[in-house]
């Protein structure tokens, strides 16, 4: 999966670490294993759940995030439109 900030204009590779894998076995949702490790369940669980501190019930989350099938087109869009400040990748699987 990558992250791109667009205030430092950085992309970075990201992968879960320990504490990660703890966090999603704790927060399974009574969803397999399988779909707790899909780059957008991790997205969402970890960052949009956990650090951003919004529900996963499908009411806020259209709100602020936007999903695009193509990241060239995701990164033109978060470089070019304010107010965005991030965007994520996920690798083809």
């Amino acid at each position: 999966m990558l992250y791109l900030d667009a205030r430092s204009r950085h992309l970075y590779g990201l992968d879960l670490n320990q504490a990660g894998e703890k966090f999603l076995a704790e927060q399974r949702r009574g969803m397999s294993d399988l779909w707790n490790h899909l780059d957008v369940s991790k997205i969402n669980s970890i960052v949009v759940n956990k650090l951003l501190g919004l529900s996963l019930d499908g009411k806020i989350l259209h709100d602020v995030m936007d999903y695009v099938n193509n990241a060239k087109d995701a990164f033109k869009k978060v470089l070019s439109e304010a107010p965005r400040t991030t965007a994520f990748s996920l690798y083809a699987g």
